[in-house]
């Protein structure tokens, strides 16, 4: 099969594509360290998968999947969240809304449709709502997902200065 990338982009509208600037950094992965032990699940983001989704806290995130031949090792962490005063379906069914709706934060809008037969919400669950700010405040800083907007203080300048 013969794969002539120079067409392909040259008969696609730039719009289909997206460019998006991601940190890699393992000196953030080495300091990560809660040690709450995390049990992550997943569900397709979907609709209909709202009732797959536990009615408990805990902390999520919005990870892309190509799906291309069943390959484990290009899943893309774009967004990472915590469900405290709401439980984790009920975050579940607001980005469902917002989606649906067309409108909200611009950032997450993109995130939601650009992919919409490759996004996947996992979710795991935190039973004890005390430490989920600073669950979901370790998990940023490590991950540094690039849909997020908003970090711990620690990397808030590094991040401003990466994608300045």
């Amino acid at each position: 099969m013969a794969f002539d990338l120079a067409a392909q982009l040259a008969s696609e509208r730039l719009g289909s594509f997206h460019v998006k600037r991601v940190l890699l950094s393992p000196s953030h992965w080495n300091s990560y360290s809660n040690t709450l032990p995390l049990t992550w699940m997943h569900v397709k983001f979907e609709p209909a998968n709202s009732v797959l989704v536990p009615n408990t806290t805990g902390v999520y995130s919005f990870v892309v999947d190509p799906g291309i031949s069943q390959h484990p090792g290009t899943r893309y962490l774009l967004y990472l969240g915590r469900a405290r005063g709401l439980s984790l379906r009920a975050r579940f069914q607001t980005y469902i809304r917002e989606k649906d709706a067309g409108k909200g934060r611009a950032t997450i809008q993109a995130m939601l449709n650009k992919w919409p037969d490759h996004l996947w919400f996992y979710y795991a669950e935190v039973a004890n709502t005390t430490v989920i700010d600073d669950l979901e405040d370790a998990l940023l800083a490590a991950y540094l997902p690039p849909f997020n907007q908003t970090f711990p203080a620690e990397v808030r300048k590094i991040m401003k200065v990466v994608f300045a």
